[in-house]
């Protein structure tokens, strides 16, 4: 069943109360040099693998398995960006700003495997935004992980940028539970907490000067899908810094092709923009999903929608997003969507 809008809202509101809390009470080790664990993926954390008996997978097979699972999972950082703006532009805030909801589901395969679901929930209002995403492992990877990973951020669009003040993202597993928050002070570098503290802090530090300006993965991935930080009218032009408390890196997006999709779910059908997006790494952990430590550029198809509260508002919504792995094509399909409180069945162009 669907949660209903107003308790989407009170969860948002008591998660935020619930991170402000921990992260100013210095008796849970605010201040420390914070970690995270060694099963991190991208700021991500999955249950470690299960023990098993050699033979039962194949140590080669499993290793391929695994590599292509989490390049499955990888792509809700693509899909757990909110379109929230309209294209063009910072609205001003106040009472007459129109707000805005969205809701959107995702289901994740590689190989035509699913592997997991994706759900999303934003509001948008004047000059405020907060998003919260969920992803929740299923099927087959279970097998090798079981996860349930939720992220959330809220912050200010001020110059048409969108500017995080508090980002949380929290994992549940049987093995381990991980908390970890991103603080965005004004005019200082992001600061953070973890819960447990990470177990490789030394390969995390980085001078404050490359955490200046970042954005968290979720506000990044909001940026790309509502256009802000584009060059011009270019919904696939930009570059975007992108800090998890872990890593620092550039999400960079280069324009393709225009192209015509039918999704086979009956979702859209009509012209798209596919846009690419790479990944670089430039401080903190090294990245450990695929062996050589290097992720492969994600593809996306990207299509209009309007806002019916408020005609102004224009997203570019990701419809399908995929990128190569060990295990076969991952990919990250649109299942759903309900824009200002209403289910639609067919995305209009």
């Amino acid at each position: 069943m669907r949660e209903p809008p107003i308790l989407r809202d009170a969860r948002l509101q008591l998660v935020e109360r619930a991170i402000t809390s921990s992260v100013s009470n210095p008796t849970r080790g605010y201040g420390r040099v914070p970690s995270v664990p060694a099963k991190s993926r991208n700021g991500l954390h999955f249950l470690p693998r299960r023990p098993r008996r050699r033979g039962q997978w194949g140590s080669r097979s499993s290793m391929a398995f695994r590599r292509g699972a989490a390049m499955g999972l990888l792509l809700s950082l693509a899909a757990s960006a909110p379109p929230v703006h309209a294209q063009g532009g910072e609205r001003g805030g106040g009472d007459a700003a129109a707000a805005s909801t969205l809701d959107v589901e995702y289901s994740i395969y590689v190989g035509g495997i699913t592997l997991g679901q994706l759900t999303i929930s934003m509001r948008m209002e004047g000059g405020a935004y907060k998003a919260i995403s969920t992803l929740r492992t299923s099927g087959v990877v279970n097998a090798v992980w079981s996860a349930k990973i939720e992220a959330s951020t809220s912050g200010m669009i001020e110059g048409g940028a969108l500017k995080p003040q508090l980002y949380y993202a929290s994992s549940q597993s049987e093995a381990r539970n991980q908390q970890v928050t991103v603080k965005y002070p004004e005019g200082s570098a992001p600061t953070f907490f973890a819960e447990p503290a990470y177990l490789d802090p030394q390969k995390i530090v980085m001078p404050d000067a490359q955490k200046l300006g970042t954005l968290d993965p979720v506000s990044a991935m909001v940026t790309i899908t509502t256009a802000l930080g584009a060059e011009g009218a270019k919904p696939c032009v930009a570059t975007l810094p992108v800090y998890d408390a872990r890593r620092r890196y550039d999400v960079g997006l280069t324009f393709e092709r225009k192209t015509n999709v039918n999704m086979d779910n009956g979702l859209y059908s009509g012209p798209v923009e596919i846009c690419r997006i790479a990944y670089k790494p430039l401080a903190g952990a090294p990245q450990q999903v695929l062996a050589d430590g290097k992720l492969p550029p994600l593809r996306a198809w990207m299509a209009p929608l309007q806002s019916s509260a408020d005609p102004s508002r224009r997203y570019m919504i990701p419809l399908r997003i995929w990128a190569e792995s060990d295990f076969g094509i991952a990919a990250a399909v649109l299942t759903s969507v309900r824009l200002d409180g209403t289910k639609l069945t067919k995305i209009n162009k």
